[in-house]
């Protein structure tokens, strides 16, 4: 069935960047045995917002991942389906991985293994789960003071890379080959979804019919 608006609650630029000022916050001073760890999540959330990767394919990659590429910085990644992908990293994303990594090179030692690691049971580096990151967005929205903090997922971060990168005037095929979408329809459900709710006639007729310098036997006569 072709879905008009996707079930996923969707974020505004705004909402992103206060969600990402949330995780700026959350990186202790250097020292703290917490500083490692929010600097993870801080690159974390900044890939996801910025590239508009699924979860799973984030938490799945290696520091290996990371390459240089034609002049760009570039992360290397397995899609949906296998397929090997390469998209550019923002200096918004990468300034964020360095520091986290820069970190953990200074706190761990080598550094290999999963890019987004986290203590492993019994010692060394572990992968970091999708429950885990959903604790994070809630956690952090939460912080933000977001309306719709509680139903937000990591998906959220994919929707919003969508819909505000459609907002600014990127083209519909760029999205969708940035999202690695098969057809086209379904990067298109998550334009529509945005739109639908800008473009609705209830917000215009809200403030017709609720502007209060109208008498009201002149509002009555429409």
């Amino acid at each position: 069935m072709d879905r008009v608006a996707s079930a996923t609650v969707g974020l505004t630029a705004d909402e992103v960047r206060t969600l990402l000022a949330a995780a700026d916050a959350a990186v202790p001073t250097p020292g703290s045995p917490r500083r490692l760890p929010a600097l993870r999540d801080r690159a974390l959330l900044r890939v996801l917002a910025d590239l508009g990767l699924r979860v799973g394919e984030a938490l799945a990659l290696q520091v290996d991942a990371l390459a240089y590429n034609r002049g760009r910085r570039t992360l290397r990644y397995l899609g949906k389906g296998g397929k090997l992908r390469e998209r550019p990293l923002s200096a918004h994303a990468w300034e964020a991985l360095d520091e986290y990594l820069a970190e953990r090179e200074k706190t761990v030692g080598a550094l290999d293994g999963p890019l987004f690691a986290t203590n492993a049971r019994g010692g060394g580096v572990g992968w970091l789960d999708e429950p885990a990151v959903f604790r994070l967005v809630r956690r952090l929205a939460t912080r933000a003071g977001l309306p719709s903090a509680q139903r937000l997922s990591p998906h959220s971060l994919r929707h919003a890379f969508a819909t505000n990168a459609r907002e600014i005037g990127v083209p519909l095929e760029d999205v969708q080959d940035a999202m690695g979408h098969a057809d086209a329809r379904t990067t298109r459900r998550y334009d529509r979804a945005r739109f639908a709710l800008h473009r609705d006639p209830a917000l215009k007729l809200g403030d017709l019919y609720g502007t209060p310098d109208e008498p009201s036997d002149d509002r009555a006569r429409r």
